[in-house]
């Protein structure tokens, strides 16, 4: 652990600038203008996360430190930065001081800054105590290693996650008529879904999971893996754990729970086909009128062959709009195999971005392991992009499968990092939650063409063979105004009827399907 006492003398010192709460410089461009360094803090030109400079703290214990000339008692304060500690590098954090007016410091709060080759995202909050004043930034090592920091900022208020804030869903909560999802639920077909306080109905003992079902025939509908209950959270988690930062894209949705993976992530397509047509008789009870499936079969076939997406078309075709993952099978190499069901047309298929961690998507790029092509079918995948890395969203527990095998992936007990395309696509089926509050009478097919329609193209590393119509843009879609339909003229797939009579499904033989 750091050496507090030694941090808070150090951080006393300097002398506070300006009069705004966001930090000043702090991409490093003007060197250590407005910071307070140690003498083992330099600034260097290559390792660099965005622009051209970074901070690297090295050899003996080492810190900067920034703070701000006012702050508010009962402020929400959000200190946020990309972070690379290199693995076995000294415990590292980034905490946020609170000062009465004689600077004297009232509260403190910090986070561990994880080991990782590769930079990350890294937030933590605090509410102002009463008698706050001023409030500074700091960010430490301890002696040994290196610690690249870039980024580095200071909000004021619940400013959400990056990915939130780059589709725009985060505006849509604010408008005259708020939008948050409230009402439509969403089918999570994944690996179970956690009890955690970030899907309760805000100050209540309410569950927002509705129901749950387990198809592993494992005696629990809880989430062992943890696959599932990330996923829910970037749908719906409202950042109860984390003064609101770490919310997810319809934080008023409901959930249900459909569980077809056990505790090591696997499942077969069997128990995905049960899902599905579960979810097609009860769809009315619970006003299922979403479905993610962040998953993919590993047989490469045509739509018109495969069970899988035969019953994703059911659901379709019954007013459930179904969002599933491109896959994470993509390469540098060129295009890359659509698996069921990202092959069908009568579904939203998903790539992943990287939003490096800004809510703007200007510097936004597709991630070379987001799958794209096209089907055997000839279809053009995917329909569009999300983002999908360095995703913070709910944990199933420091004891789920994921968490116990990735440990430096956690942020706290209640959160965990992931990246894939897993994650882009409960982002998307969030937004279409939000356009069906507003607009609870349109269609599937109407819904992917609004999405596809409002899609953002305006990013440097948009290429339309590997992003389709673009990265989903919430606030867009939602005040958009087509109702045109997609798939116009489109064949259905031939599995759906035989004859005059609907498949057997029990008669398919099944192939195991693999998690993104």
């Amino acid at each position: 652990m750091q050496d507090l006492t030694t941090l808070s003398s150090e951080c006393s010192g300097f002398t506070p600038s300006g009069g705004e709460n966001l930090l000043e410089n702090g991409g490093f461009a003007d060197g250590f203008t407005n910071w307070y360094k140690s003498s083992s803090a330099e600034v260097v030109t290559t390792g660099v996360y965005m622009g051209a400079k970074a901070v690297r703290l090295g050899q003996g214990s080492g810190s900067i430190a920034q703070a701000a000339e006012h702050a508010i008692a009962g402020q929400t304060y959000t200190a946020n930065g990309m972070f690379r500690r290199p693995p076995g590098s000294p415990w590292s954090g980034i905490g946020i001081d609170f000062f009465d007016d004689d600077w004297e410091e009232i509260d403190e709060t910090y986070i561990a800054i994880p080991e990782s080759n590769n930079y990350i995202p890294v937030s933590i909050s605090g509410i102002a105590p009463t008698g706050t004043e001023h409030i500074s930034v700091w960010i430490y090592k301890n002696s040994g290693g290196s610690l690249y920091i870039d980024e580095i900022s200071l909000v004021a208020g619940d400013v959400p996650d990056a990915y939130v804030q780059s589709t725009g869903a985060d505006l849509l909560w604010h408008e005259p008529t708020p939008l948050n999802g409230e009402g439509i639920t969403v089918a999570v077909v994944d690996s179970g879904i956690a009890d955690h306080q970030d899907l309760y109905v805000p100050g209540t003992s309410t569950s927002r999971v509705l129901h749950t079902i387990d198809l592993t025939n494992n005696g629990t509908t809880s989430d062992i893996y943890g696959h599932g209950t990330h996923v829910a959270g970037i749908i719906a988690g409202n950042g109860t754990h984390s003064y609101g930062i770490h919310k997810g894209i319809a934080p008023g949705a409901n959930l249900l729970n459909l569980r077809i993976s056990n505790g090591q992530g696997m499942t077969y397509t069997s128990d995905l086909i049960a899902g599905l047509q579960w979810l097609f008789e009860h769809k009315d009870t619970y006003n299922i009128r979403v479905a993610n499936l962040s998953l993919n079969s590993t047989v490469p076939e045509s739509y018109h062959t495969s069970p899988i997406s035969a019953a994703v078309e059911l659901l379709w075709f019954s007013g459930i709009t179904v969002v599933v993952s491109a896959g994470n099978n993509g390469t540098a190499d060129g295009p890359s195999t659509l698996y069921a069901p990202a092959n069908d047309p009568f579904v939203i298929t998903v790539g992943a971005t990287n939003d490096r961690n800004t809510g703007t998507t200007a510097d936004d790029f597709v991630e070379a392991f987001s799958a794209y092509g096209q089907t055997i079918d000839g279809f053009a995948k995917p329909d569009l992009v999300a983002p999908g890395r360095n995703i913070i969203s709910l944990t199933a527990g420091t004891n789920s499968t994921m968490a116990m095998a990735h440990p430096a992936h956690n942020i706290g007990s209640n959160y965990f990092r992931m990246s894939g395309t897993s994650m882009a696509a409960p982002v998307v089926s969030g937004v279409v939650a939000l356009l069906l509050q507003d607009e609870p009478n349109l269609t599937p097919d109407q819904v992917k063409y609004r999405l596809k329609a409002t899609a953002g193209t305006n990013w440097a590393g948009y290429d339309a063979s590997k992003a389709g119509a673009g990265e989903v843009n919430a606030y867009a879609a939602i005040h958009g105004t087509t109702t045109a339909t997609a798939n116009t003229g489109v064949a259905v797939s031939q599995m759906l009827f035989t004859g005059d009579d609907p498949v057997a499904w029990d008669s398919v033989s099944w192939n195991s399907v693999s998690w993104n």
